[in-house]
């Protein structure tokens, strides 16, 4: 059965969050996680922080959830969590 991860962020600081943007993509194909859609809005003024959206898809909830936990996401996964205000839906 499929699963997916639907995220909605803040962002605090953007070359920090394209720093992890760039590392993301390999790791979560090496998990078997795939984008269906991704939006980030930076037209925003600069009063606002950009905030961005991304539904990402598993076959199965056990891989959704070792991705989340895996070491080789340890990194990235820190990264995110400092520079964005995450509100994630498993």
């Amino acid at each position: 059965m499929r699963f997916f991860i639907i995220a909605k962020f803040v962002v605090h600081d953007v070359p920090m969050f394209q720093n992890y943007a760039n590392m993301v993509g390999p790791i979560l194909e090496r998990h078997g996680g795939r984008i269906h859609m991704g939006a980030f809005d930076v037209s925003r003024s600069t009063d606002t922080p950009p905030t961005g959206h991304v539904v990402v898809e598993f076959d199965r909830a056990e891989a959704a959830l070792a991705f989340f936990g895996a070491a080789d996401y340890a990194e990235a996964k820190a990264i995110f969590l400092a520079y964005t205000q995450p509100d994630i839906v498993f």
